[in-house]
């Protein structure tokens, strides 16, 4: 799902931006296991998902020297930070 964010997505220079942001996404995955409606509304209604994604994810952009469209760990799954496309295009 492509709100899932992991470890292996976030650049180490971005752990003080992105660590809670991770935190969450794990969370609301624990919470809402089979429901990707209610984990993105889970992510999307945290109190602090307005700031900490737009860091989190500017972050990232800046920082990630992944030129693929996979994520960090090279599993060619789905948890390639579009969970920050998503929430950003809002």
């Amino acid at each position: 799902m492509a709100s899932k964010i992991d470890h292996d997505d976030v650049p180490s220079r971005c752990w003080a931006a992105c660590g809670s942001v991770v935190g969450t996404a794990e969370r609301c995955d624990h919470q809402h296991d089979d429901d990707d409606y209610a984990e993105m509304q889970c992510i999307c209604n945290w109190d602090r998902a307005k700031t900490q994604v737009p860091l989190c994810a500017a972050c990232i952009e800046k920082y990630d020297r992944d030129n693929d469209t996979d994520d960090d760990d090279d599993d060619y799954d789905d948890d390639d930070n579009g969970m920050f496309d998503y929430i950003l295009d809002r």
